[in-house]
């Protein structure tokens, strides 16, 4: 699908470097290094300067007040101003992407080897791949996208414009808002990790709770999130939940949070609105995460945080104050041995 340039920048309020021709089309976006001819890219970090003379993109987007003076001599791309080029760049590659690339007809052919459940009800324009598979009572809004092998069970409700890929797990009574993306592999409400302990071993919490996913958010490949033990757990609006993490019974994440991957959040602990969790984060349960906090990569939290806070390290604590000692940890080595020498001129 190729799209006018003219109309491009102006869905994205972007402002031309010079004259912008009529007739030129755009079919796609990409990076610097690999645009073609007849796609827009990017540049937001001074690093990717040396790209700018090799490019073949069509045009490229950057905020021209602070790169005019680096640009190399001689470029052959079209100048489009922004003053935050990377998120107009997010919504031009939105341009290019639809939201059911598959023809009605071929969807009509696809029910048929899906398996739903008489009592399910699949609303319009939804696509139920091969293999996708709908327990009793379950509801599937309009415009979604069931890849193969889904597994949705009973009484489980999925607003509109759902995009689930292959091989996903949908427990019993998990409610899904409008415009999520879920990723293979993913499971949305598999029993928490409950146990109490007697004289003879573990005894089972059972979980009868569920999930919630409010609307826009997405799940990426193999992320669980384990059903509450009597009620809910729930992820908020807006919310962006990278690969390989795992979200435990009755965790509330609040709206707008992106969480990298391999971070693990313990039970019944919440997470305020616009929190950034860095990779490999461990949280320990029942405590708070304030609004506006920022988590370094590979910490540690076992305690509340204040609201907009910044964090790193095992255990976490305030990242201006984990940085000094980092430096000081650097040069233990060295004020030890000097600690030595003073010990051996004393003897």
């Amino acid at each position: 699908m190729a799209i006018p340039l003219n109309d491009i920048v102006s869905k994205l309020s972007l402002h031309s470097i010079g004259k912008l021709p009529a007739d030129i089309f755009i079919s796609g976006a990409g990076s610097l290094q690999g645009a073609k001819s007849d796609e827009i890219s990017f540049i937001s970090n001074l690093k990717y300067l040396k790209y700018l003379s090799e490019t073949k993109a069509c045009a490229v987007i950057m905020d021209y007040e602070s790169l005019k003076r680096e640009l190399p001599s001689g470029i052959k791309f079209l100048i489009l101003d922004s003053k935050n080029p990377y998120l107009a760049f997010a919504k031009a590659t939105q341009l290019f992407s639809g939201k059911n690339s598959l023809d009605k007809t071929v969807s009509k052919d696809f029910l048929q080897y899906a398996r739903v459940d008489k009592t399910a009800l699949i609303s319009e324009n939804s696509i139920l791949y091969p293999g996708v598979f709908v327990d009793a009572g379950s509801v599937i809004g309009k415009d979604c996208n069931i890849m193969s092998n889904v597994f949705i069970g009973k009484n489980v409700k999925i607003g509109d414009s759902v995009k689930i890929y292959p091989n996903v797990t949908v427990y019993d009574n998990s409610k899904i808002g409008n415009n999520c993306i879920i990723h293979s592999g993913s499971v949305i409400g598999s029993d928490g990790f409950g146990y109490a302990r007697d004289k003879n071993g573990y005894v089972k919490i059972i979980h009868s709770g569920y999930v919630i996913l409010d609307d826009d958010v997405e799940l990426g490949a193999n992320v669980t999130v384990d059903r509450g033990v009597a009620d809910f757990t729930k992820i908020g609006r807006g919310t962006k939940i990278d690969n390989l993490s795992q979200i435990a019974h009755n965790v509330i994440i609040g709206s707008n949070c992106v969480i990298a991957a391999q971070t693990g959040i313990a039970g019944s602990s919440e997470v305020g609105d616009n929190v950034t969790i860095g990779g490999q984060v461990g949280i320990a349960g029942h405590i708070r995460i304030g609004n506006g906090v920022i988590i370094a990569a590979q910490s540690g939290v076992a305690h509340n945080i204040k609201d907009n806070d910044i964090i790193s390290g095992s255990p976490a604590f305030s990242i201006k104050d984990w940085r000094s000692s980092v430096v000081l940890f650097k040069r233990l080595p060295e004020l030890f041995k000097r600690i030595k020498d003073i010990e051996k001129t004393r003897d």
